[in-house]
């Protein structure tokens, strides 16, 4: 492997921004079966947590490590470019990928027999599955499915079954709010780069769209979560406090308002995939706070 890699290069090449896409879902699965009232095993929590970020730090470098193979990534494409322009190579990317996958995969093996038993082990391996084939996957339109399930159905019903040995359905009424906003994320990245994509000859469901359509769904997907924490609130799902998350909703507002009528190529649609992780993170974390806060009351 190359030597003289800075920390930050590193952190990088696992898209670290991004992260919140996978721990937000674990803590608010974690805060909302407390409100609820279940025993909640504190160490597995953590050891989920730290798993679920290590999964996605391995899944983006096999991503990346795929797009750059099959030529999605070229220098025409945007986003992380480590590897176009030989900054790492893809070995490094691969070794990279294999010890971080290995130790969640441990910390995953420690979490089955802890207590999550036969049904947290299937959802594991059908985390890894998608996390593996999410390239092709999504060169097939269907990425944004893929992130739906692995980082909003798989993650709340892991981390119910990890902290208390049992699935709590009731808990998946986090799923469609977190799981909108973190596709979101995702279809951001797709619809910067649908000419791109396109001339790699890979299908995303921007690409299907078309470039207008496409930002009309990104609206949506940024705009539903609000609607279903309400409607988790009005069914008595949620506790009133979660509606801390609507302070974010004027975010959500500023950046589907710039958005508007830009073109494909402007910096504002470049960056809209970073822009959105901090959205997702806002969301995510109020959402979070806001049940937490429901617990003391």
């Amino acid at each position: 492997m190359k030597n003289g890699h800075s920390l930050r290069q590193w952190l990088e090449t696992v898209r670290y921004w991004s992260f919140p896409m996978s721990l937000c879902p674990v803590v608010a699965t974690v805060a909302y079966l407390y409100w609820r009232g279940e025993t909640v095993d504190a160490v597995a929590a953590v050891a989920a947590m730290v798993a679920i970020v290590l999964f996605q730090a391995a899944g983006n470098l096999i991503s990346d490590y795929n797009d750059f193979r099959t030529g999605v990534d070229s220098e025409k494409s945007y986003g992380v470019d480590l590897l176009v322009k030989g900054t790492f190579t893809p070995k490094e990317y691969l070794i990279e990928a294999v010890i971080i996958l290995t130790l969640s995969l441990a910390l995953g093996l420690m979490l089955v027999f802890r207590g999550g038993g036969l049904p947290l082990f299937l959802i594991g391996l059908a985390g890894l599955l998608l996390a593996v084939f999410y390239s092709p996957l999504k060169s097939r339109a269907l990425g944004d499915l893929d992130i739906f399930l692995v980082y909003a159905l798989f993650a709340i019903t892991g981390t119910s079954y990890a902290v208390t040995g049992d699935l709590h359905p009731e808990s998946l009424v986090l799923m469609m709010p977190i799981g909108l906003i973190t596709v979101a994320v995702l279809h951001a990245n797709n619809t910067r780069d649908i000419e791109t994509d396109r001339e790699a000859g890979i299908r995303t469901v921007a690409m299907i769209l078309g470039y207008d359509r496409s930002i009309r769904l990104y609206v949506a997907y940024i705009f539903l979560p609000f609607l279903f924490v309400i409607a988790g609130v009005l069914a008595g799902l949620l506790p009133w406090t979660a509606l801390l998350c609507l302070i974010t909703a004027p975010l959500s507002y500023k950046i589907a308002k710039g958005i508007t009528h830009l073109p494909s190529d402007d910096q504002r649609i470049r960056d809209l995939d970073q822009r959105t992780a901090m959205l997702q993170l806002s969301f995510t974390t109020t959402l979070i706070i806001g049940i937490c806060i429901g617990i003391w009351l």
